[in-house]
């Protein structure tokens, strides 16, 4: 997880206990809206998720 999506008082205790690095996943974005305020969010949320 991202460090900005986690909980507020959530700790990175990777280092702490030694944990490995995770591998990383493909996510899939799927919807049925079709109206282009939904085409906006989607193309904004997967720019953004590119970026991560």
């Amino acid at each position: 997880m991202v460090e900005r999506m986690a909980a507020h008082g959530c700790v990175d205790v990777e280092q702490r206990i030694d944990l490995p690095p995770l591998p990383s996943r493909e996510i899939v974005l799927y919807t049925a809206q079709r109206d282009a305020q939904a085409q906006a969010l989607i193309s904004a949320l997967s720019a953004d998720i590119s970026n991560s």
